[in-house]
């Protein structure tokens, strides 16, 4: 049986997709309680809630990813500090040896001094290493939607074999985590293409989730879904398929094509597969935050690590499209804090980002983005947005972050990333920056001038006007 939404939601869907914006639709109400993290909007200033009642916000970094300590170029460095033990094979941390246990240690002490309070995104270490110390956030993904990993699946989101793997995975990830103290939340996919366009960086072409449903058989669910998406707008299979670019004289005949035309811009075929994707990501989110609920009905739920825009002035090239329209009200109805990735200055950001706040009535956290110096050993790149010395990376980290608290709906901004890396020929890695070098030498110059804008995060949010 298909899930198929009611006609009244289809048409708000469909002129959501089109441009415009779900009017007067309900948030959920805020998670947690007084045991856990939550956030609350105290005179128009959103803030973090630790579980003791103090408001704060999350300053954290990404990529504490024992990998990069184990590359061909500092291995030997990284075994004299902490032993042979310190790593498995692949390069994960052997969470049970005393040398995992002190590269954590002084992982945090560093964190802790500079003024940091999160472990960010891409953390792939065992959380008892560091549950005790630090907020983190535990990452829900049974079923990856990340485009550049290796076990991404467009799955069929109407199908109950899908709504019970999905439930399955969930139950596992918060069973392990939703009793640890320092738990903010759950995370799901890292920029997922919820766009239109074949290609997340460039729009146009048939998005390959819309894609993979519309090559299902005529019987599965989500191809039931697709055609009653054309019934409803088009009221015959005829005018359907000629909309598609295809020939078909009956809806099983319609339902029985799977090699579907790639539709051009502003095409109405485009615009047909707009309004399907909304229902595909709508009952996406839906299954997700009804199984976190289920398992953990307290935690903060972050959803997918967002891409902002395209305001990226200085950065190494490529962009983070934006949200699409369309999702702002499922954001709205099923995540408690909105996460964007998005490199660049924040005045060059500040007003989309207010735009996406007003859409959906969600606090931000700044989920990932940095600033670099390249270094010798880097091939002439970094991540990051390029400055020129690692003093300047002090001060434009200052900049971005009092541009970011003053923003009242921004509850913290995450660093990307920890430690640098350099290029080698088997590095998969593109290369990293970070506070230290490969060999664990701070970068001071860097470092004093973080730890300073830390300590003035709080204060700078206190002072930020309501909009």
């Amino acid at each position: 049986m298909s899930w198929r939404p009611g006609r009244r939601r289809f048409l708000e869907l469909a002129a959501t997709a089109a441009g415009a914006l779900l009017a007067g639709q309900a948030g959920i109400a805020l998670a947690g309680s007084g045991a856990t993290w939550r956030v609350t909007n105290d005179a128009g200033v959103w803030w973090l809630i630790r579980p003791n009642g103090e408001r704060t916000v999350s300053l954290g970094v990404n990529h504490v990813d024992p990998r990069l300590w184990v590359m061909p170029y500092n291995r030997q460095h990284t075994v004299g500090l902490y032993g042979a033990d310190f790593s498995e094979r692949g390069g994960r941390v052997n969470a049970r040896s005393a040398g995992a246990r002190r590269w954590m240690g002084r992982v945090l002490d560093n964190l802790a001094g500079w003024g940091f309070n999160t472990l960010g995104f891409h953390t792939p270490v065992p959380s008892a290493l560091f549950a005790d110390r630090i907020a983190w956030m535990a990452t829900v993904r049974p079923i990856t939607l990340t485009s550049y990993l290796p076990a991404l699946e467009y799955v069929d989101v109407f199908a109950p074999e899908v709504a019970a793997r999905l439930d399955a995975g969930v139950r596992e990830v918060c069973e392990a985590s939703r009793g640890e103290p320092n738990l903010l939340g759950y995370v799901y996919s890292d920029r997922p293409m919820y766009g239109v366009g074949a290609n997340p960086r460039r729009q146009g072409g048939t998005n390959p989730w819309v894609a993979t449903l519309q090559q299902q058989p005529s019987g599965s669910p989500g191809k039931r879904t697709w055609i009653g998406v054309l019934a409803q707008r088009y009221g015959t299979a005829p005018l359907a398929a000629a909309a598609q670019g295809v020939s078909a004289s009956s809806w099983d005949a319609l339902g029985a094509i799977t090699s579907w035309p790639q539709a051009s811009p502003g095409s109405p075929a485009e615009a047909d597969q707009l309004v399907f994707l909304a229902l595909v990501v709508e009952r996406w989110y839906q299954l997700q935050f009804e199984a976190v609920r289920r398992h953990d009905p307290a935690h903060l739920i972050f959803g997918d690590k967002l891409g902002g825009g395209k305001a990226e002035v200085g950065y190494r090239g490529g962009n983070h499209p934006a949200i699409p329209e369309y999702l702002y009200p499922i954001l709205k109805r099923y995540v408690d804090v909105v996460s964007v990735e998005w490199y660049g200055q924040i005045e060059d950001q500040v007003t989309a980002l207010r735009a996406i706040h007003a859409a959906t009535g969600k606090p931000i956290l700044l989920g990932d983005s940095s600033f670099a110096e390249v270094q010798p050993e880097q091939g002439g790149k970094s991540k990051g947005v390029i400055v020129r010395s690692q003093a300047e990376v002090g001060d434009a980290f200052a900049r971005y972050l009092e541009g970011a608290m003053v923003e009242p709906y921004i509850v913290g901004w995450h660093f990307c990333g920890y430690i640098e890396s350099f290029t080698a020929q088997n590095d998969r890695f593109q290369p990293q920056n970070g506070f230290i070098d490969p060999f664990e030498k701070v970068h001071q110059e860097a470092v004093s001038k973080v730890k300073a804008a830390n300590g003035k995060a709080v204060r700078w949010h206190e002072a930020a006007l309501p909009r």
